[in-house]
């Protein structure tokens, strides 16, 4: 009868991965954290710069790259999005209707008074 042992390639200098190393039998793999990517050779990671990738996702703000995140910086009039790290106009909000779809509202709607029901 021949058993099979598995080694644990990560167990010794994290299997030579920079950051996340997963054993399975037989083998195994490197991986990044969040807002890191893989190297083409399978162990390095490199920081990902979300500010280059994706130009508008500030959503107007001014964007930093950080280690592994990125920074919004809401200026000019713009205000920090409480659902993320974007920016929002002055004066605007994301809210969710009944049907689970976000509708952009404006903080000024007019002919709607004070103490009125507003459905959405």
């Amino acid at each position: 009868m021949n058993i099979m042992t598995d080694i644990d390639e990560c167990s010794v200098n994290n299997g030579g991965c920079d950051d996340i190393c997963i054993n399975t039998p037989g083998l195994f793999s490197c991986s990044c954290s969040s807002g890191y990517m893989l190297h083409m050779d399978g162990r390095s990671c490199t920081d990902v710069d979300e500010c280059k990738e994706n130009s508008k996702i500030c959503n107007g703000g001014v964007c930093s790259n950080t280690p592994g995140a990125y920074v919004c910086t809401c200026e000019g009039g713009l205000i920090p999005d409480s659902d993320g790290p974007g920016c929002l106009g002055r004066g605007t909000g994301c809210f969710s209707g009944s049907s689970g779809k976000k509708i952009l509202v404006e903080s000024i709607l007019s002919g709607f008074q004070e103490g009125n029901e507003l459905h959405l």
